[in-house]
């Protein structure tokens, strides 16, 4: 990396965050979040603006940026505290319009009143010395809340974009820069660390429900999802969802699905309400050839029912304990999220009571569909008989044997597509 040359580094952050920006475009997210993108001089310690994702009121138009300018200032904090530091990715937010914001009056009135709440920046770095070549700048709509969810959602999405430039960045410079494999597989594991960060940290046990997850991404940052969590009066509310597509585009488009789920989950446990709006919100942001499948659930420890809207989830199984059968909840399909504003869940909600010893098992399609060496698929059955012969134990212990099953289909194999399970028991 000592021999990097930035002279012409301006040039190659333009060429290389073209693909970033009309990914970020296709998605067609809010106008009220601001993308900006740039370019760092080290020498003249200021930056050029390289691109909009969405033009920014408080961003000028003028090519050279100088501390003065205090629209900048959190791009160069951030790099600031990235020397001093010493951190590798190192993300600063921060409420434009509170007390703790630097900016002077002016520019914070001037922020409010364009609707500008809240900034985070993130450097983009590259090589073993952390060269700082340039720097992500989301500005939003709302103001930061410590310890949220919400928050860390957005600093997640500013820290995916990041590392899809630095990645793109260093994969279109391998021919002129020595970078260690090592080098570039630490970022691509932060950044799938960052992503995994967002998912449950451990399982869930309340009112005698055993719940669990996993999600093994095939790339760096993938479109599968799971969380689980309790709801403020108590019950249990839980979704699996796979966005089609792979990479940055099906990864933004999964956190905003798990963004305003868990926001409007959280303040209303209608079902049918949720899925219509995360629909209309996901239309409205998603390429036309691109949707979510997806499986909502809401647990009552009241009577113990599990209710439920499927939209467009195939592998579920679904095992009950008195009948020592399954139940089919898959042709329960009330169709995809993001897919079309004419499909409507209002009627969509399915319920079914859960006795102990029931256990159901969501899977995405990279899980319960996984292709071993030589082109064969696992079998469905073998799925269904590891949950039926197993469904007394713990949903930690079915898990383990359910991706070390995988495994061993799998036999070494390259994994094609993101796996994903959530588990649900009630115990006795």
């Amino acid at each position: 990396m000592d021999d990097l040359e930035l002279s012409n580094s301006l040039e190659l952050l333009k060429e290389v965050v073209k693909p970033v920006v009309e990914s970020i475009r296709s998605l067609q997210l809010s106008s009220t979040v601001y993308i900006t993108f740039l370019h760092y001089d080290p020498e003249a310690d200021s930056f050029d603006l390289v691109d909009f994702v969405t033009p920014n009121p408080l961003y000028p138009s003028h090519k050279q940026i100088s501390k003065e300018d205090g629209a900048f200032y959190f791009a160069y904090n951030a790099i600031d505290n990235l020397r001093t530091e010493g951190q590798q990715q190192y993300a600063i937010g921060c409420d434009i319009t509170g007390p703790q914001c630097p900016w002077p009056d002016n520019i914070k009135s001037e922020a409010k009143e364009k609707g500008l709440f809240s900034v985070i920046s993130m450097p983009v770095m590259l090589g073993e010395q952390n060269i700082v070549v340039g720097v992500v700048n989301t500005f939003y709509d709302e103001a930061l809340r410590e310890n949220t969810r919400k928050t860390d959602i957005l600093i997640a999405k500013c820290y995916l974009i990041a590392t899809a430039v630095h990645k793109l960045l260093e994969n279109h410079m391998l021919d002129k820069l020595i970078i260690k494999g090592e080098e570039q597989n630490r970022r691509l594991l932060a950044a799938k660390e960052i992503q995994q960060g967002l998912l449950p940290e451990a399982p869930l046990n309340k009112g005698g429900f055993d719940i669990i997850g996993r999600c093994k991404q095939a790339y760096e940052i993938g479109g599968d999802f799971f969380h689980y969590f309790e709801l403020p009066e108590g019950n249990l509310a839980f979704t699996v969802a796979d966005a089609c597509g792979k990479g940055l585009d099906a990864t933004l488009i999964i956190m905003e699905y798990y963004g305003v789920f868990q926001s409007l989950i959280s303040e209303s446990q209608n079902l049918s309400d949720v899925a219509n709006k995360i629909n209309k919100v996901l239309f409205r942001i998603t390429p036309s050839n691109m949707f979510v499948e997806a499986f909502l659930g809401i647990i009552s420890l009241e009577n113990n029912v599990l209710s439920f809207i499927n939209a467009g989830q195939r592998h579920i199984s679904f095992y009950k304990y008195d009948a020592k059968a399954f139940i089919d909840l898959e042709s329960k399909s009330s169709g995809l999220l993001g897919a079309s504003m004419k499909i409507n869940f209002d009627s969509a909600v399915n319920s079914v009571e859960m006795v102990p010893g029931d256990m159901l098992v969501l899977m995405t399609d990279g899980l319960s569909e996984c292709i071993n060496e030589k082109g064969e698929e696992i079998s469905k059955e073998e799925i269904m008989n590891l949950i039926r012969q197993n469904h007394l134990r713990s949903s930690e212990v079915v898990l383990d044997m359910l991706f070390e099953m995988e495994e061993n289909f799998r036999q070494g194999s390259e994994r094609k597509d993101d796996q994903t399970a959530l588990i649900i028991r009630k115990s006795f």
